[in-house]
């Protein structure tokens, strides 16, 4: 009956160690899920914060460019109503335009002065103002030479869609 009662005090004693192993093993396996959770959650933690600063810059970046796309001159829209605007008897020879001041100074020639009454007309009606037009000379084949300045709207060098 001794044995029989340390027997039983000794696998008494072995179930609870086994218990006991088997509950710290246990609390161990939560505390490592736990870890990992947070670590997880670290991770696409960083992942989203990185994201979103991905779409502050993109957003900043996409301002900036549209900013500079709606200030941005496109000088080929005052040369393609220059070149509409002028008449097959007027060459320019030299040109310069100021956007500060929406201004243009051009040197020109053309075969007569009644071309070049007609080509200020043409400017004239085609929308430039403050014409003012000077240092008229004639040539040995009878051809003006000619110096313009005028004003444009500032609209022309916009685009346009």
């Amino acid at each position: 009956m001794r044995l029989a009662v340390v027997f039983s005090g000794a696998v008494f004693i072995l179930v609870l160690l086994l218990w006991g192993g088997l509950y710290f093993y246990k609390k161990s396996l939560v505390n490592q899920v736990s870890d990992l959770k947070k670590q997880q959650a670290e991770v696409f933690d960083s992942q989203d914060k990185e994201l979103a600063a991905k779409i502050v810059d993109f957003e900043n970046g996409s301002a900036l460019v549209q900013g500079l796309l709606k200030n941005h001159v496109y000088s080929s829209n005052l040369f393609a109503r220059l070149e509409d605007l002028t008449l097959p008897n007027v060459q320019w020879q030299t040109f310069s335009f100021s956007k500060t001041d929406n201004h243009i100074s051009a040197r020109g020639f053309s075969s007569d002065y009644s071309g070049l009454a007609k080509q200020i007309l043409a400017l004239q009606g085609g929308g430039f103002y403050n014409l003012s037009v000077g240092d008229i000379s004639l040539d040995k084949t009878g051809g003006v030479a000619f110096q313009i300045v005028f004003n444009f709207d500032p609209k022309i060098l916009q685009k346009h869609e």
